[in-house]
């Protein structure tokens, strides 16, 4: 079955914002679910892992450990609760590790491709399961939450090259899907 993606909540974006954010979200689950991702993720190289090897890192991301606002866990479900903010910083976002909210800067959101996008939530959606990145450098770079953006981007490129056009996406019932809740 796959990856779900959940957007339980939307909040301090306008409906154009909205839109893209879904809009991303729309061509992002056969991305996830997709060997190309999955590869770069188990070739390892991650710091700050939690002792965790990648596939072990790749098996905790993929469960959907985000549980419903009955506290309730699916497994295979990401739950998303995204709120916008504005800020002239550098911050593009952030998110309550081990919780399920996450931010996202408009000022960065406006400019964000859908690949763009995707790749900030599922950085997000590492700290919420629990990753961090202290330091500079390549010490931060190389964190599970950067790599693991980096590396869905990486896969994304791939997965739309060529004969996979994003804009001409239909997702078959077998991949992964989008349910908008709220």
């Amino acid at each position: 079955m796959g990856l779900t993606i959940e957007v339980y909540k939307l909040s301090a974006l306008n409906d154009l914002e909205q839109r893209k954010v879904r809009d991303a979200f729309a061509l992002a689950p056969p991305v996830l679910n997709y060997d190309g991702f999955h590869r770069r993720v188990l070739k390892g190289g991650m710091t700050q892992t939690k002792g965790m090897s990648p596939a072990q890192i790749l098996e905790k991301f993929m469960s959907g450990l985000d549980p419903d606002p009955e506290g309730q866990h699916t497994p295979g479900v990401i739950r998303v609760d995204i709120t916008g903010f504005w800020a002239a910083s550098n911050t593009i976002g952030s998110a309550t590790v081990n919780g399920t909210r996450q931010w996202i800067n408009r000022r960065y959101l406006n400019r964000y491709s859908s690949q763009d996008i995707v790749s900030h939530v599922v950085h997000e959606t590492c700290h919420r399961y629990g990753w961090t990145h202290a330091g500079y450098g390549s010490h931060k770079s190389n964190s599970v939450p950067y790599q693991m953006g980096y590396r869905f981007s990486d896969a994304w490129e791939e997965y739309y090259s060529q004969e996979r056009k994003p804009w001409a996406f239909a997702p078959m019932a077998s991949d992964v899907q989008v349910r908008l809740v709220a």
